[in-house]
């Protein structure tokens, strides 16, 4: 009987282990991930920050799906090393467990950047000491996994008119911020670039959506990072601007890193955007493959790698790599019932609702260039559509987002526009 383990029960991970169950029903599927909830939607954690959501709704799979998959799902689980030549995983807990193939779906954790990492400043973690004071010891909080965000209600709750300050104006913080909104949290934002959203929007459609935050309470300084804090009841925190606040607590909203350090130490081939792989989610060993946000993927766009961090890019990975080991694991003799399945790659869609609109851009603003801007603005929209030579490289459309499926494909075929 084959062992395959599947590294991580996020969106590639949950999407693979259904797959590879449904082509092979003896196989024994381990599970591994490092978080101790149930998997679940990163995508819906402001969600549940917000309200709108309960913790069972963010959820998704439970524990059924895996009885009735005979699935071996190891929560609170963290691979550390791995040993190519033996085929073998070892856990922070000193078991090690051997496999046949391998699916590396290890996604990202919450990255602070070095300069936020300031002498006196202590994050709050799921290992948060319980005896801590939290009244004498304001909290700084990540926020990327659902934990971050357990941790951020369990603070708040009870708490009327808190401030926070966010420190990130991308997707995860302005989301952040908008859920604190719905909490009756006051806010002010600082982000370190030019404006919000940076690398997913012009400065035009980042000031549109700016001046929707400041109609509904929200501050938001850019080109702007934290010079000091001072810890008492409150926060007290000098910016680079001159600027100082007073704040009950302050919450990281800066993006994730990959988790790639067991499988580079063990020899697996990566690149600056993560985990090399072909079109087939294959590594360079042939038992061990990769999906998520761990992976360097092909930009549809450009042609050339880069770092997905969508959903639905994660589950095409996922069944890709399903297929791919499912394919491996079987006789030659027995490949002609089961095609293989490409992941063509992605491209950089960015889409959400925050502040009571809608809010959907396509392109990498961050690198741009030589490009014709086409832009339209009213009270309620703002679009905005970047093209060269008659393609179009990129767009945003705030407020109105009708025809962005047409647009999407237009960057795809690389058709012409104008």
């Amino acid at each position: 009987m084959s062992t395959i383990i599947i590294v991580g029960a996020s969106a590639a991970g949950i999407a693979a282990c259904g797959k590879l169950r449904e082509f092979n029903h003896s196989a024994r599927i381990i599970c591994l991930t490092k978080e101790r909830e149930m998997p679940y939607n990163r995508c819906l954690i402001a969600d549940f920050l917000g309200g709108s959501r309960t913790q069972t709704q963010v959820h998704t799979k439970g524990e059924q799906f895996f009885v009735d998959n005979n699935i071996e799902l190891m929560l609170d689980c963290e691979v550390i090393s791995m040993n190519v030549d033996a085929k073998t995983v070892m856990l922070h807990n000193g078991t090690t467990l051997s496999y046949d193939a391998l699916l590396i779906a290890t996604g990202r954790s919450a990255f602070v950047p070095s300069d936020l990492v300031i002498p006196g400043m202590s994050f709050v973690t799921p290992d948060l000491d319980p005896g801590r004071d939290p009244i004498n010891s304001p909290p700084i909080f990540p926020f990327y996994d659902l934990s971050h965000a357990q941790n951020i209600l369990e603070f708040i709750d009870g708490r009327p008119n808190l401030h926070a300050l966010v420190v990130g104006g991308g997707i995860s913080g302005l989301e952040c911020a908008d859920a604190l909104i719905q909490r009756g949290v006051k806010i002010t934002m600082i982000e370190r670039g030019q404006h919000l959203l940076p690398r997913q929007m012009d400065e035009g459609g980042a000031q549109f959506l700016q001046n929707l935050m400041s109609s509904q309470g929200v501050t938001v300084y850019c080109s702007t990072t934290i010079k000091e804090i001072e810890k008492k009841n409150k926060h007290n925190v000098a910016l680079n601007n001159n600027k100082s606040l007073e704040v009950d607590l302050i919450i990281a909203a800066t993006g994730g890193r990959q988790n790639l350090q067991f499988a580079q130490e063990a020899g697996i081939n990566c690149d600056e955007f993560g985990i090399i792989v072909d079109q087939y989610q294959a590594t360079n060993f042939d038992e061990i493959y990769a999906a998520g946000d761990v992976c360097s993927v092909n930009d549809l766009l450009t042609g050339k790698p880069t770092s997905s961090t969508l959903w639905p890019d994660a589950v095409a990975q996922g069944l890709s790599a399903a297929h791919s080991i499912a394919l491996y694991l079987l006789t030659s003799d027995e490949h002609a019932r089961l095609p293989s399945k490409p992941y063509a790659g992605t491209l950089n869609i960015t889409s959400t609702n925050i502040f009571g609109t809608t809010l959907v851009t396509g392109g990498d603003f961050g690198a741009l260039e030589n490009v014709e801007t086409l832009t339209k603005q009213e009270d309620g929209f703002y679009h905005c559509l970047y093209v060269k030579d008659g393609i179009l490289q990129g767009f945003v459309m705030v407020g109105n987002v009708t025809g962005v499926g047409q647009l999407r494909k237009a960057m795809i075929d690389k058709t012409r526009i104008v």
